[in-house]
């Protein structure tokens, strides 16, 4: 039998050359058969040699028919719902959302006690709805009345206005007025029928009410103001008086038989004032009329009284201390003198 020997070469040389029609090739490298056809560089694989013969299609390598390579590309992309593709690069195509609303949150569904604004669907607004839930977002104080202060809005801090503090230190020490009319005679040597009169103030003293602060109808943002009860002792405390405040006040009589002499009006002043005015009349004749302060004439002129009303405004040496003397010193009476009206017009200092 004989023996059929055909040439051998690597792959390498094998495919340096291009075997002619019907030219036999035995490939070391793949073990494989290789064919000649006289155009194929290296020859074409034998079906029965081993491995993979060929693999047809655009961009196949089959130099190495055992391990062909496939160069395959994306030919196309489809564009599905609110997608756009451009293929223009098959090999590196571009894809994008469209403009209406591909690629982002199209819709937020709220649920219990939770409504969602999607009008702008890219920012959805998220709000509660419902009664209760979550924590308070802040607590608003009435003006003038409640400061809040909501650095942790979880526990918000509630406090009295400033204006609200300040009357309420005035309620406890203010002072109410009410008018109590008290008449008396003054008795005084040499004095006949002196007869004064004299509004006097009873005190009484005002103190705050209880008061509510929360109102809770938004409790997610609720309003925190004072009890009406509340409010009206403020309104009574901030027009109370208090001590130092002035009010008028005043002292009249009657001193029927007139002489030069001096009267006792009032022995150890029970408060401090200002007299600021003397007003005189006379029933008949005429006389000179002066007031003193432990012994020192009023400042400015001194009255002089006749069958006219007069009053001589004192505006120097007019301030008495508790328990300071007031006197009325009557000099050149004539003319039969008799029935002097006279009063005394003072602030009063609490």
């Amino acid at each position: 039998m004989g023996i059929l020997i055909i040439p051998v070469a690597t792959t390498a040389q094998r495919m340096g050359i291009t075997p002619a029609v019907a030219e036999l090739i035995y490939d070391t490298t793949l073990n494989v058969i290789f064919r000649g056809n006289g155009a194929t560089v290296g020859g074409v694989a034998l079906a029965d040699s081993g491995g993979v013969l060929t693999v047809t299609g655009p961009n196949v390598n089959n130099t190495d028919p055992t391990n062909p390579i496939v160069n395959a590309r994306v030919v196309s992309i489809g564009a599905g719902t609110n997608i756009t593709v451009n293929n223009a690069d098959p090999n590196n195509p571009i894809v994008s959302a469209s403009a209406a609303s591909g690629g982002q949150v199209n819709t937020v569904v709220g649920g219990t006690s939770i409504s969602v604004n999607a009008t702008d669907p890219v920012n959805p607004i998220v709000n509660f709805t419902g009664t209760l839930g979550g924590q308070v977002n802040t607590v608003v104080g009435t003006a003038s009345q409640i400061s809040v202060n909501i650095a942790d809005p979880v526990n918000p801090v509630v406090s009295l206005a400033a204006a609200v503090v300040t009357s309420l230190a005035l309620a406890n020490t203010a002072i109410q007025a009410q008018t109590l009319q008290l008449s008396g005679a003054y008795s005084d040597e040499g004095v006949t029928n002196l007869v004064a009169s004299t509004t006097v103030p009873v005190w009484s003293k005002r103190v705050g009410y209880p008061f509510s602060l929360t109102s809770i109808a938004d409790p997610v943002n609720p309003v925190v103001s004072l009890a009406a009860a509340v409010v009206t002792s403020l309104a009574l405390a901030n027009t109370a008086i208090q001590a130092g405040d002035t009010i008028l006040d005043g002292m009249f009589g009657l001193i029927q038989v007139v002489t030069d002499t001096t009267y006792t009006l009032m022995l150890r002043a029970a408060y401090a004032g200002v007299i600021t005015a003397i007003g005189t009349r006379m029933g008949a004749g005429t006389c000179t009329v002066q007031i003193r302060i432990g012994g020192t004439p009023l400042g400015g002129s001194s009255n002089s009284a006749t069958t006219t009303y007069s009053e001589q405004v004192h505006a120097t040496d007019n301030i008495f201390a508790v328990n300071d003397i007031i006197t009325m010193v009557i000099t050149a009476s004539a003319a039969s003198p008799a029935n002097l009206d006279f009063v005394l017009k003072m602030v009063r200092i609490l």
